[in-house]
């Protein structure tokens, strides 16, 4: 029933007009335009990898590079 609920709430906002969406959906052009495309493939391999080190590893990357871009990822999304 939960999920059900759930699902229901997303397919309402994505059929709706974007002045009804929660502040957190919205985001402005320019801060599009600040959003690293390379931040989104450490975002996926650290959520799957629930890792810095193995995120790190995975991609090649120093454990402070991933730091750094997940800081990064934060920033722009205020959390």
């Amino acid at each position: 029933m939960r999920r059900t609920r759930i699902c229901s709430y997303y397919r309402t906002l994505l059929t709706s007009s974007t002045d009804k969406w929660p502040e957190i959906f919205r985001m402005n052009r320019n801060d599009l335009r600040r959003v690293d495309l390379n931040l989104l493939i450490v975002f996926e391999t650290l959520m799957h990898e629930r890792s810095v080190t193995r995120a790190a590893e995975k991609l090649f990357l120093g454990q402070p590079a991933i730091s750094a871009a997940l800081s990064r990822l934060r920033g722009l999304f205020d959390d």
